[in-house]
């Protein structure tokens, strides 16, 4: 019994690795400057070749990071073992809709020769889509939404198994330090869930025009709610583990 006691925590220990790593967005989701590629005005001593060619090559270079940033996302929501099949199917399509509209528009702006004209389409490439204050933030938070939903499913699951064990124990042993440990470890995960769920329905939806309301509103509260829950989560396993310590007898803090 205590071989699967050990057993269980690992899984937890396990998953509660998967929340730090999911709850980290910052390795897909920093922000690069703002593209400032500017033509203030035209006269008969501007090479215009040469400024359409340098905004051309800033262009295209921006449209190819943001199809590495699609080709991320889509590789972590593929790999996800939490993320719902709903909302894996809503995200994979928006990055397959933003992919086409981006290599639609890098074969208008390699047509190009004007740098007006240039000039507007590369401001289309953030206007338009909205890849780094849109489609990466709510892709975090969806991931990270669905992630904690299900830790705290498995942390439940694994309370009651401690449960089961510290209800067999009888009057045998003192079980009401790992009892007092569970009950916080199951109100914790009690607490965590109803916070992360809602907010990847919230955000899922979000596209380029939501931009700045209420986008821009919905995300920072998202991500406010997912600091909470991820907080009341890793609270939780820490009290699960320390339950499971105490019925081995190596002690308990918590």
């Amino acid at each position: 019994m205590r071989k699967h006691i050990v057993r269980r925590a690992l899984v937890i220990s396990l998953a509660a690795g998967l929340l730090a790593t999911a709850a980290a967005p910052a390795a897909i989701a920093q922000d690069e400057p703002q593209d400032t590629t500017r033509i203030d005005r035209f006269d008969d001593r501007i090479d215009t070749v040469a400024v359409a060619e340098r905004i051309k090559d800033a262009a295209l270079a921006a449209i190819d990071r943001r199809l590495e940033t699609l080709d991320r996302l889509t590789a972590k929501v593929e790999a996800s073992d939490h993320v719902t099949r709903e909302h894996a199917a809503a995200l994979l399509a928006d990055y397959r809709d933003a992919r086409a509209g981006l290599e639609a528009l890098a074969g208008e702006i390699a047509a190009e020769t004007d740098p007006r004209v240039l000039l507007e389409l590369a401001a289309s490439i953030a206007a338009d889509f909205r890849i780094y204050l849109i489609v990466v933030p709510k892709s975090v938070e969806v991931v990270v939404s669905d992630t904690i939903v299900a830790v705290a499913r498995r942390l439940e699951e694994a309370g009651a198994e401690v449960q089961a064990i510290i209800d067999g124990a009888g009057h045998d042993r003192d079980v009401a330090e790992a009892q007092r440990l569970l009950n916080a470890a199951m109100a914790d995960a009690a607490r965590a869930a109803p916070v992360a769920d809602p907010v990847a329905e919230s955000v899922i939806d979000l596209a380029a025009p939501d931009w700045p309301d209420p986008a821009d509103r919905l995300l920072s509260q998202g991500r406010s709610d997912l600091r909470t829950a991820g907080d009341t989560l890793r609270s939780g396993i820490e009290h699960l583990r320390a339950a499971i310590r105490a019925l081995r007898g190596d002690g308990a803090t918590g």
